[in-house]
């Protein structure tokens, strides 16, 4: 099995440079200022501890640490700072899971007011798994708010668990109000849709997935150490059989 080396972002001066390997040594979370606030921020390097995976989504699901991040990023985080390497192309045993959620700024305009986000990517496994074991659903996911710096800055939203709030249909007026309501709040900068890109959005079946704070208080991704944070989850989550799987893949390395 091969093992992504590095991680890369664009420097000052446009050029690639490593934002992070693998083998450095992690030291967790770090207290900083988001959006003004001090408290505890998260990069993807503390992602690829806690959750033994390569890339940050919306929704993102379980992959191998040296899976190719840029074929498994809904956001395409990674496109303004490709990964090299060689990559595992193995699908990964719990690969229909959502590991954690991601809300990057700008991109959701009704999670303010409605803990609401609407997506495209994967609609067939969520859909497939709302009609049966409900395994994405109705359990504890931690969510996170990040910001697009390509430093990558995130902070701990909470626990909250997931439901289908609607099925939109392609070409539907509903889907051609919440096309318009993203690009009203700025989520396809600098210079918006082109014309193909609306064509291409609407051919799609999107969903709504609304998010709801948990009861119970769960502890905190900051206090956890490596792969801790999608073990807890999916012990939480009542996941049992797939948190064997995951602890033999640790096991073995992967």
């Amino acid at each position: 099995m091969s093992i992504v080396k590095t991680y890369n972002h664009l420097d000052a001066h446009g050029g690639h440079k490593a934002a992070y390997s693998p083998d450095d040594v992690w030291k967790g979370p770090r207290i900083g200022y988001f959006r003004n606030e001090k408290q505890t921020i998260y990069s993807a390097f503390d992602f690829y501890n806690l959750f033994s995976l390569p890339q940050l989504s919306t929704t993102t699901f379980f992959s191998f640490k040296d899976s190719n991040p840029n074929a498994l990023s809904e956001e395409q985080w990674h496109k303004d700072h490709p990964p090299t390497g060689v990559y595992n192309v193995e699908p990964h045993p719990l690969k229909d899971l959502v590991s954690f959620v991601v809300i990057f700024e700008n991109a959701h305009p009704a999670w303010e007011e409605d803990k609401e986000i609407w997506v495209h990517s994967k609609v067939d496994i969520f859909l497939k798994d709302h009609d049966g074991d409900k395994k994405n659903f109705d359990r504890p996911l931690p969510v996170f708010l990040g910001n697009r710096s390509k430093l990558g800055k995130f902070v701990f939203e909470g626990w909250m668990t997931m439901e289908l709030a609607e099925i939109v249909p392609p070409n539907s007026k509903e889907l051609m109000r919440m096309l318009q309501a993203k690009q009203d709040f700025k989520s396809y900068q600098p210079h918006g849709r082109t014309s193909e890109k609306w064509k291409e959005s609407l051919a799609f079946q999107w969903i709504k997935l609304k998010f709801t704070p948990t009861d119970e208080t769960y502890k905190s991704p900051a206090k956890m150490g490596k792969g801790e944070a999608a073990r807890y989850s999916l012990k939480i989550g009542g996941l049992e059989e797939e948190l064997e799987i995951f602890k033999k893949l640790e096991k073995e390395g992967k």
